[in-house]
């Protein structure tokens, strides 16, 4: 999916990522609180990889 830099700098666009970002990131930080240590130490061996731009 192309992204248009006119969508990603659009004033409504980037205030509803940021309170949907705003919502989700309570959410995400006890799941990566209880991640197992095995899990943590391959991420951490393991990087992912960077993503073509689309």
């Amino acid at each position: 999916m192309l992204r248009s830099p006119a969508i990603l700098s659009d004033p409504a666009f980037v205030a509803a990522n940021q309170n949907y970002m705003g919502e989700l990131q309570p959410v995400i930080e006890p799941m990566r609180e209880n991640l197992p240590p095995e899990l943590k130490n391959d991420f951490a061996q393991n990087p992912p990889k960077p993503r073509c731009a689309s």
